[in-house]
């Protein structure tokens, strides 16, 4: 899809990660809703219109068995389920379970699909169209009668544990979108459905989660019912019907506050809301990324709305088990702590504010609020459970493996730890060797002398700086980094350990598989303006020293690479506050930040030909922050422009430290610093590097399928 959405990103995370019981441990799902997770409830309902058992549903089912679904084949509840935990299929009908009184009790401790085609949140729902259907809350009073034979057949404690371990899938409203009575206002009809369904959750869920311990709930919001063909015909021109879908997009932020509301009020309950209707849209919108037929609900549409989660997990059953470890390259985009070791080092991150949302609101040395991508490349532990990262599914990992440099102060395990990987990237460091030795930076606006006033409004960046970046310069002497050259010289010295610890055949083993990934680049461009060397010899002379690099790690090993392309620096808060009049992006600087993305691309291409056994994926950070920048609402983002901590000029004069502005709500920042990510913006682009599908993100394959591919 064009955007990652922070909804999808909380689905995923509650269902992946939340609980992180990796497949076996998930012991049940129930799911509630209507036509989109019925699975055949309606067929057992005889006074019921609303049926899905007869050709030609279900033709690309087994068989072609028209099952009551409502597809050509399976739904999003067999495909979420199928994915998320030990099932083949969704969970079976609640009242296909009630003929066989024999096997009732045992079936049901697997989970029960309750949802019924044609019903909603409104229990008239449906009534009127389809005769009898089963309403929210009469799946909720079914469920209650589950509850009661789980504790009857497994005891109180045994019981608890079950549910509370379960998943509770709600996908329901559409029905009751269709079924507005006309002429009602949409703020009427939405504080109406936003009290029922409130009334389901809290007086129904309260109940439940106070005895029985039920406490996680994926809800999946209403798609763009204004698209789909019944609705169409009332468009002569065939479009979407807009009045139609600007209710579901109503219903999607009503049901966002009430779920907001309520995860506040009962503090163990745990939800994530997936915004179908963003997901479909972008699916409308961009077809040839998704699916072919975008007209009807059809299995392929399904697997459109759950392309990340069946990537990701897809992925994690190929490539868990084959990525022993994991080598992590660069600058401060990357580095979890090298820079605290180097005494002369003046590009730290150990002190406050940084670290401010780390466990215990450390400092690590992570150029973070937080976590950063390194982490979400290496997280795996209950710590960590309200992230999603990519590399829980690349191997067994505790955050981003350990610096090098703090692994030689403890020489004790220093063999034992470097088995599953070592972090060597270092802030301010960069491609080449002298990158990071000097670092222009502004002073306080307070120092500058008043820029002349017929300043144009834009000005080339070349000519920017030769007419005035005398007002701007100083220098920040960061007298000791590790530039990546070095950073691969520490590598050969893991290396050679390894190799003695291993043995050459299993140390070969090991390295070949393992991962390297590699974020570098940004410090380059910074510490060598257009005024000092003109771009097109920059790139050249970027590519010249990264092909080196690249064939010296291939040389030591390495087969797989992780490539992370540089991010539009020209629209960082320190650019925007210090070279920008206007306060918009600097485009000379984005116009070699894209340069260097389509040079890398070309590179890689040539060093996989010229080495057969490489294999690599290429991440164009560039174009994922551009959205972001551009489209910030459906990633959840409120401000892409300001640094979350800092002085100044959109907070973008002054480095991260106690005593400069912080913004208390972090994760709605695309920066954290003058030039460094969120922990919520590293966590969503880890999330686009891996499960992105296509080459608009990442090519030629995602970090995931890099992970399981043979080399």
């Amino acid at each position: 899809m064009a955007t990652l959405t922070r909804g999808w990103i909380a689905f995923l995370s509650l269902a992946i990660t939340a609980f992180n019981l990796a497949k076996g441990d998930v012991p049940a799902f129930f799911i509630f809703g209507d036509s989109t997770a019925d699975v055949g409830t309606n067929n057992d309902l005889k006074e019921c219109g609303a049926k899905a058992n007869h050709p030609y549903n279900g033709i690309d089912y087994p068989y072609s068995t028209a099952t009551g679904r409502f597809s050509n084949g399976y739904n999003s509840a067999d495909l979420i389920v199928r994915q998320l935990g030990d099932f083949k299929i969704s969970p079976p009908p609640f009242l296909s379970l009630l003929k066989h009184a024999r096997t009732f009790k045992r079936n049901i401790l697997r989970g029960v699909n309750f949802a019924s085609g044609g019903s909603g949140i409104f229990k008239e729902t449906g009534r009127i169209r389809f005769g009898k259907v089963v309403s929210l809350k009469e799946q909720i009073q079914q469920f209650a009668t589950v509850c009661g034979n789980i504790t009857q057949v497994l005891g109180p404690a045994e019981a608890d544990h079950l549910i509370s371990n379960s998943i509770y899938i709600i996908s329901v409203g559409s029905n009751d979108i269709i079924e507005i009575p006309f002429g009602t206002p949409t703020e009427k009809f939405i504080n109406k459905i936003h009290f029922a369904y409130a009334n389901h959750l809290k007086m129904k869920y309260q109940k439940i989660s106070t005895k029985l311990g039920a406490r996680n709930f994926g809800i999946i919001s209403v798609p763009p019912i204004g698209c789909c063909p019944a609705v169409r015909v009332y468009n002569s021109s065939g479009g979407c019907v807009d009045p139609v879908n600007a209710i579901a997009l109503a219903f999607y932020k009503a049901a966002d506050a009430l779920l907001q509301h309520f995860s506040s009020e009962f503090k163990g309950v745990k939800y994530s809301l997936a915004n179908a209707y963003q997901m479909t849209m972008s699916i409308i919108d961009n077809p040839n990324a998704n699916a072919k037929d975008i007209s009807g609900e059809t299995e392929t549409m399904a697997r459109g709305c759950i392309l990340l989660l069946s990537l990701a997990i897809v992925a994690f059953n190929l490539a868990k088990a084959d990525v022993p470890a994991i080598f992590i390259f660069g600058d401060s985009t990357v580095d979890v702590g090298t820079n605290n070791n180097l005494e002369e080092c003046t590009a730290r991150a150990d002190m406050l504010y940084n670290g401010i949302d780390y466990p215990f609101s450390k400092p690590t040395g992570r150029f973070s609020n937080g976590h950063n991508t390194a982490d979400f490349i290496g997280m795996k532990s209950p710590l960590y459970r309200s992230y999603i990262c990519f590399s829980r599914y690349l191997g067994d990992f505790i955050g981003s493996p350990p610096p090098f440099l703090s692994l030689l102060k403890r020489m004790s395990t220093f063999k034992s730890n470097i088995l599953h990987g070592v972090n060597f990237a270092s802030g301010g460091s960069g491609i080449l060797h002298d990158t990071g030795k000097k670092r222009f930076v502004s002073p306080p606006l307070s120092l500058l002398p008043s820029l002349p006033p017929s300043l144009p409004p834009s000005l080339p960046l070349d000519l920017f700086f030769a007419r005035f970046f005398p007002y701007y310069q100083a220098f920040a002497r960061q007298k000791k980094v590790v530039p990546l050259g070095q950073q691969i010289r520490q590598f050969a010295n893991v290396s050679a350990n390894i190799k003695a610890i291993l043995g050459l055949t299993e140390a070969d083993r090991l390295i070949s598989n393992s991962m390297f990934i590699i974020s570098a680049g940004s410090n380059d461009i910074f510490d060598n303006p257009p005024t000092s060397i003109s771009p097109p010899v920059l790139i050249t002379k970027l590519q010249t020293a990264y092909a080196i690099h690249l064939e010296n790690l291939h040389k030591l090993g390495a087969k797989r690479f992780g490539i992370i392309g540089v991010p539009p620096i020209g629209c960082c808060p320190f650019v925007r506050a210090n070279y920008s009049v206007t306060g918009d992006c600097v485009d000379d600087l984005n116009a070699i930040a894209r340069a260097f993305y389509d040079s890398t691309d070309a590179l890689l291409r040539q060093f996989s030909s010229d080495f057969k056994e490489v294999k690599y994926s290429l991440g164009n950070t560039y174009l994922m922050t551009m959205n972001l920048i551009d489209n910030p609402v459906p990633s959840g983002f409120k401000n892409v422009k300001t640094a979350c901590c800092g002085n100044g000029t959109f907070n973008g004069q002054s480095p991260c430290r106690i005593g400069v502005n912080l913004c208390s709500d972090r994760d709605d920042y695309l920066f954290w610093d003058m030039f460094h990510p969120t922990q919520a913006a590293s966590n969503l682009a880890a999330l686009t590097l891996v499960y992105a599908e296509g080459p608009e993100f990442v090519k030629p394959m995602n970090f995931s399928q890099l992970a399981a591919v043979d080399v």
